[in-house]
């Protein structure tokens, strides 16, 4: 076995085992969200600013993940929402990325430049449930987004759940189909659960939703009738991936472990380091 290339297996697979007995990627499952307003006529300047200056800002200050959607053809136009994990609230004790990586001056004129592009910002937690969520492992993050926020009537949880469970969660395992279940805290009105069909191009949007496509019309119908006194509807929006504004390591360390792994350990366990190198590394859009 060429040395070189051993030591090289070997640096991955402990930095793998030390992403895995991580606690705190293995359990969370929080992300912040931002969702901004652009003014129309700075939309460049915006965009620009968080190419150049905020992204490389972040990364030198070691963030590793953050996913960016926009909405515009189903949705709001010129409406930003920026993703990124959640490990633990103390990870906001101190200093701001931004602030410890260009100093006081520069970030405070960062800051400015940003603030003249914007309408509104609003940032909330969002924590995604696992179990009402049916989530598809995947090398790339999803493509599309088509969001549904309900805000659930006092004292309708466990109802909601079990409708959930019961009724909407088998026919999206069955159809294979990922689908995203997440609820608004801090920031944001708790009662609101975020529902998210994965799509990976807009011709999968034809002939309707999963739930139609799977049960007909009249069946689909009599399901979301169950919602009736339970939550009511808020929007419904269709987001789609900007992936010049991104920061995902998940890609890039899958390629690295997936070509290494399989070349020494075959095909199974290329599976296994995959699925785990994607959950740990690159989901922080898997709980919006």
């Amino acid at each position: 076995m060429n040395h070189r290339f051993a030591l090289q297996i070997h640096a991955g697979v402990v930095l793998l085992a030390a992403a895995l007995s991580n606690p705190c990627l293995a359990q969370s499952s929080m992300s912040r969200v931002t969702i901004t307003h652009v003014r129309p006529e700075m939309l460049t300047e915006w965009v620009d600013l968080q190419k150049n200056e905020v992204v490389p800002a972040l990364k030198k200050a070691g963030e590793k993940t953050r996913t960016v959607y926009v909405s515009g053809l189903f949705g709001s136009s010129y409406e930003y929402v920026i993703i990124a994990p959640i490990a633990s609230f103390a990870q906001f004790d101190g200093d701001s990325p931004i602030l410890k990586t260009l100093g006081p001056v520069p970030a405070a004129r960062l800051g400015e430049k940003l603030r003249k592009c914007t309408v509104s910002s609003q940032s909330f937690l969002s924590t995604r449930l696992d179990d009402l969520s049916n989530v598809i492992e995947a090398d790339q993050q999803p493509k599309i987004l088509v969001s549904t926020r309900l805000r659930l009537v006092t004292g309708k949880l466990q109802e909601f759940e079990t409708f959930m469970k019961t009724d909407v969660l088998p026919v999206y395992k069955k159809a294979k189909v990922g689908y995203l279940v997440s609820r608004r805290g801090l920031g944001a009105n708790s009662n609101d659960f975020v529902l998210s069909t994965v799509y990976s191009k807009y011709a999968d949007l034809d002939g309707g939703s999963v739930l139609t496509k799977a049960l007909g019309p009249e069946g689909a119908a009599k399901v979301l009738a169950k919602l009736t006194g339970v939550a009511n509807l808020v929007e419904q929006i269709v987001r789609s991936r900007v992936e010049d504004l991104e920061m995902f390591l998940g890609s890039s360390v899958l390629r690295f472990f997936g070509s290494s792994v399989h070349r020494f350990f075959g095909s199974s366990v290329l599976r296994f380091f995959g699925s785990s190198v994607h959950r740990f590394f690159g989901s922080s859009v898997l709980r919006f």
